[in-house]
């Protein structure tokens, strides 16, 4: 709970008043000042009932327009027959608060008479599952579970005993004991009775008592006198006396305690927390530890607690999904900020490097916050539109056929002077060594038509040509990066095409990547650069290294004859629709003609309607279709058409994490991209990659490479690393 009056301490006696004085006339009434408007509250009771009053924020927030059914039934449709879309669950669940959660639960039962925890354990596996689970929770359950499973079987987990009650309000203990015993029908200080011992087990009970002073006054000799009892019962005393700190550390508020340690400090000159590990150890140093960094600073004690899950081999994933979801509606935003300050990293950055799979999506969205991702693909996407008017379906085509922004990461460079970067160029390249710093201020700096035009001046000034000189000068992937940046856009792809369909085999996911994804005027701009440069056509040579459907896909999308306007007919897209469904999944059999028909020459107007009516005919995203229609690179083709139609950037950004995903880096995709989309839409890419994969590209980047070519790859991204 966030925001309330600030702590008061008391103050001494008023003096007596003042004699009366003589009555004023009244004084005309002001218009009343401006009220601030009321902080919104937490989505769930439980959240409103912390312990402080400080300000605070989660990063899961209710989610608007709600619908508790629509919601179920997506659910229900990513679980339902072979295979379980986990993306689906985790877009609906990591986004919905904690009521609306419970809302999603109940609704889920009464439309499929079927128990959705029940569902989703039989559907997915291992700490996905877990933290899924977990979300179903109402968040006083939660508790109560996290404390259940600390419990039972052999040996306790004290270090859950300690964070729960040591961390939680009077309300909450109350609440968590009270659905404990309706739960689990047990008592929940008897069983925590019968699993501790000792001080700490005196401990545990003495907070289970839920008796902790709510008072925000602060008294200061109150403050002073537990002080010196502390001082008594540990430093000053031959052994210690745990009562003196189990009473007033259990039993006195926060704003008390913190009162009471700046007294303690006074009187001892040393700081509590490290009186208390001199003088306690095991479970009950633990314990009192807690109390007293939730004290000090709440935020900084969770971030420690997340730093611990992740640090050392190995992950405790169990404390990792506990501290996630028990914060992400309360105070996660401030955590976060106490976990950077403290670790020098992200928590987004500790998650990628620890976690992965479903599991790691699903953390990162509790963690990032945010909107979903708009359902563009896959069962959601069929959930969106198939119960909209032909109106409302043609509404969204406009909206999505509104010209796109653009923002490319490299700019022309200004005060521009080629004479002056050659002679830098030239001189970084003389003699012994070589100044790759240099170079990368240069071209990782200058626009296209900038570079060639240093180009030219360099072979002007010095008779050589700057590309051999790079070439010579240069080696591995900074090479190819710095001399490939020298070409125009279509004389690069040009290039790109031809590596990859000379030598032995060829690079099919090349030519997907652009001969897929241009539009008419560039690719009709590929083939001439491609019979300057290589005095060969461009698709014969296609059509000598690819055979089949493949082939017909690619000669298809190099007639450069896709009509490129606005315009779209429903009726067309129902028939194309129904064609297409014809062709596949009603057919023993594809026919792979009729889609690349459709695909290759409609519009992306015409096509985006043609996706909207095939999903309400078929049930099925025209991706998942194809994913099941088609194989190879045939398949590899068509998905990247229908992805650029629906958003290419997102494409781009995909195809940029394929390319470091896992074991090793594909550099030559890195480089291509990279090199071909700083100056068209790099700043959307990077948006659509931090979106899809809760990480910055940079951090990719950073992690995949090395040395001068990582650093130009930053540089040309936007990111360039800073200056030791």
């Amino acid at each position: 709970m966030c925001q309330k009056k600030p702590v008061k301490e008391t103050k001494p006696a008023s003096p007596p008043p003042a004699p009366p004085k003589q009555v004023e006339p009244p004084k005309p009434v002001e218009p009343p000042k401006p009220v601030d408007p009321p902080k919104p509250k937490k989505a769930d009771p439980y959240f409103e009932k912390e312990i402080e009053n400080i300000p605070c924020e989660g990063t899961l927030k209710p989610f608007e327009p709600f619908n508790a059914e629509a919601d179920a039934e997506v659910l229900r449709n990513a679980m339902k027959g072979l295979g379980t879309d986990e993306d689906a669950l985790t877009n609906v669940l990591a986004y919905r608060s904690s009521p609306q959660r419970a809302q999603i639960v109940a609704a889920y039962k009464t439309m499929f008479g079927k128990d959705l925890v029940s569902d989703i354990k039989s559907e997915t596996s291992g700490n996905f599952c877990e933290a899924l689970k977990g979300l179903l929770l109402k968040p006083a359950e939660f508790d109560a579970q996290m404390l259940r499973s600390a419990i039972k079987g052999l040996g306790t987990d004290e270090d859950v005993l300690i964070e729960i009650l040591c961390t939680r309000s009077n309300a909450q203990i109350q609440e968590i004991k009270k659905t404990y015993k309706e739960k689990f029908n047990k008592d929940l200080e008897a069983d925590i009775i019968g699993d501790t011992s000792g001080h700490f087990k005196k401990l545990l009970v003495s907070l289970l008592q839920a008796n902790r002073s709510d008072s925000k006054e602060v008294d200061r000799n109150m403050a002073n006198a537990d002080a010196k009892a502390l001082y008594q019962a540990g430093e000053q005393k031959w052994g210690t006396d745990e009562s003196q700190f189990n009473k007033i550390l259990a039993s006195r508020s926060f704003p008390q305690i913190r009162a009471t340690l700046e007294e303690y400090q006074k009187i001892s000159k040393k700081d509590f927390e490290e009186v208390i590990k001199s003088e306690f150890s095991g479970d009950i140093l633990s314990g009192l530890k807690s109390i007293v960094r939730c004290v000090r600073n709440r935020f900084q004690y969770f971030a420690r607690q997340l730093e611990k899950t992740m640090s050392g081999l190995g992950t405790d994933d169990s404390s990792l999904i506990r501290i996630i979801i028990s914060r992400c509606e309360i105070d996660l935003v401030q955590i976060k900020e106490e976990f950077r300050k403290a670790t020098g990293k992200t928590l987004e950055e500790f998650i990628v490097g620890d976690t992965s799979g479903d599991y790691q999506r699903l953390m990162l969205a509790l963690v990032s916050g945010g909107p979903p991702p708009k359902a563009k693909s896959g069962k959601a996407f069929v959930e969106s539109v198939k119960n909209k008017t032909d109106e409302q379906l043609d509404e969204e085509v406009k909206l999505e056929n509104e010209p796109k922004k653009e923002d490319p990461t490299l700019l022309p460079f200004p005060g521009f002077n080629a004479e002056q970067d050659c002679e830098v160029l030239r001189k970084a390249m003389k003699g012994l060594g070589t100044d790759e710093k240099a170079i990368i201020g240069v071209l990782a700096y200058r626009s296209m038509e900038q570079r060639q035009k240093i180009a030219l001046t360099y072979k002007t000034q010095f008779g050589k040509d700057l590309a051999a000189e790079l070439s010579s000068e240069l080696s591995g992937n900074f090479k190819t990066l710095c001399v490939d940046m020298l070409l125009g856009p279509a004389e690069f792809d040009a290039k790109q095409l031809n590596r990859a369909i000379k030598g032995l085999g060829t690079d099919e996911k090349v030519l997907v990547e652009i001969i897929c994804t241009r539009s008419n005027a560039q690719l009709n701009n590929i083939k001439a650069s491609y019979k300057t440069m290589f005095n060969k056509e461009l698709e014969q040579d296609i059509a000598g290294d690819t055979s089949g459907h493949f082939k017909r896909l690619l000669i298809g999308c190099l007639q450069a004859n896709r009509p490129e306007g606005t315009e779209f007919n429903r009726v067309m897209a129902k028939q194309d629709a129904q064609a297409l469904l014809d062709a596949g999944e009603k057919k023993w059999g594809t026919d792979e003609s009729r889609f690349h028909t459709v695909l290759v020459s409609r519009s992306y107007a015409q096509l985006r309607a043609t996706f909207q009516e095939y999903a309400k005919l078929a049930n099925k995203d025209i991706e998942d279709s194809i994913k099941s229609e088609m194989s190879g690179d045939l398949k590899n083709g068509m998905l990247a058409i229908v992805q650029v139609i629906r958003n290419k950037s997102a494409y781009f950004a995909s195809e940029l994490h394929r390319a470091m995903k896992g074991l090793g880096t594909d550099d030559n995709t890195l480089v291509r991209i990279v090199a071909s989309r700083c100056e068209v839409d790099m700043v959307q890419i990077k948006e659509e990659f931090q979106k899809a994969y809760k990480q910055t590209l940079a951090m990719f980047i950073q992690d995949d490479t090395s040395g001068d070519y990582r650093t130009m790859l930053l540089t040309l991204i936007g990111e360039p690393p800073a200056k030791k």
